[in-house]
């Protein structure tokens, strides 16, 4: 087995659990995916190209992304991609683009990096 197929196989081994707040998927304001990261929440929208992050308050209503980074490793259609996430429309979220297709089965892991605190991942499954 070659080293990329053994990561991808890791990948989803580990991706098939996903992270979701009160043990099961729930949908925030903008439609995606809300899960846990850490002690916080975040909602995640995958689209054809493009994947949006925001950072939730208790009452998972957005709050800014000022300040955040991280980055993304996105499996879809049997490829793995590691994307790097901007600022997105003044800082309201966090965004990245890359070429794959928002379908089910995609598993993204999110590593995000919160102004004064230390790295977070999660794992979460946008496209089911």
């Amino acid at each position: 087995m070659t080293p990329r197929r053994i990561l991808i196989t890791a990948f989803l081994a580990i991706a098939s659990r996903p992270a979701f707040a009160h043990g099961e998927a729930s949908r925030g304001d903008n439609g995606g995916v809300i899960g846990d990261l850490g002690d916080r929440h975040i909602e995640v929208l995958a689209r054809d190209g493009e994947i949006r992050i925001w950072l939730l308050d208790a009452q998972n209503k957005a709050v800014p992304a000022i300040g955040a980074s991280g980055s993304l490793i996105v499996l879809a259609q049997g490829q793995q991609r590691t994307i790097r996430l901007e600022a997105g429309d003044a800082g309201a979220y966090l965004v990245g683009h890359g070429d794959f297709r928002a379908a089910p089965g995609m598993r993204v892991v999110v590593s995000l990096t919160l102004p004064g605190q230390s790295p977070r991942q999660a794992r979460f499954t946008p496209a089911d």
